[in-house]
């Protein structure tokens, strides 16, 4: 099982829908929802030269919401992925999130208002980064969640500096997450921001992805020294 949606199917300032959000673009999403916000294609910042649009969420009024939802058969392990952007991050905003299809298993992988990365657990154990978040700069983040019916679960979040590469800048780990113990079934990854305390707050993100087998890796692997693109397992190729 895998999902994945990298936004080239809209058109400059539309605003994306479950409707039109498939296509060229990949899977589409099960839902989008916007509160207090909007969501639209944007060709003004993306990810990469060969990325010509990404999906832009802008807060209106404080306490907004703007996301994308993937929904899947339940699962025991996720892993998910989204490079993000900010160009006026000014508060808290959770950009990732898994959940179970009740949401008594609700994990993030969010900025806090000091500007460090988090991943928290439903019972609000966190794990917080000594890197802070940049305003104008691309991060590809992802993430592991592991569900446990009789055992205790685990959050593992990966932060990427350098965004196409297979460099992890910081790493971040909740090894025995109580919130992750009960059904094992991970059912909804959320990409967007909610609890947007700011009304400046905008977000950028691109080539979403969610799988249920291992690590997604980047979009393509660049070999820097001769320009020359190699085949990675992993990636996923534009054509």
């Amino acid at each position: 099982m895998r999902l994945e949606n990298n936004f080239e199917g809209g058109s400059d300032t539309t605003t994306i829908t479950a409707g039109n959000s498939g296509g060229i673009s990949g899977t589409a999403f099960t839902t989008v929802s916007a509160s207090l916000a909007t969501i639209t294609y944007s060709s003004t910042t993306t990810r990469q030269t060969d990325s010509l649009l990404a999906a832009r969420y802008a807060a209106t009024s404080n306490g907004a919401s703007a996301l994308v939802r993937f929904f899947f058969t339940a699962v025991d392990i996720v892993y998910v992925r989204a490079y993000i952007k900010s160009t006026t991050l000014s508060g808290a905003i959770w950009p990732l999130r898994v959940l179970s299809s009740s949401s008594a298993q609700n994990n993030y992988f969010y900025i806090n208002s000091s500007g460090n990365f988090v991943i928290r657990s439903h019972d609000v154990q966190e794990d917080i980064s000594t890197m802070s978040f940049s305003n104008d700069t691309w991060y590809r983040l992802e993430m592991k969640v592991q569900s446990g019916a009789t055992t205790n679960g685990a959050i593992t979040g990966r932060i990427f500096s350098s965004i196409e590469s297979n460099t992890i800048a910081e790493t971040l780990s909740l090894p025995a997450c109580t919130t992750s113990t009960g059904p094992t079934d991970l059912r909804n990854v959320y990409y967007g921001f909610t609890a947007s305390t700011n009304n400046t707050n905008v977000l950028y993100t691109d080539d979403v992805a969610a799988t249920d087998t291992d690590w997604l890796g980047p979009v393509d692997y660049i070999n820097i020294l001769n320009n020359t693109k190699f085949f990675n397992p992993q990636a996923v190729y534009r054509m």
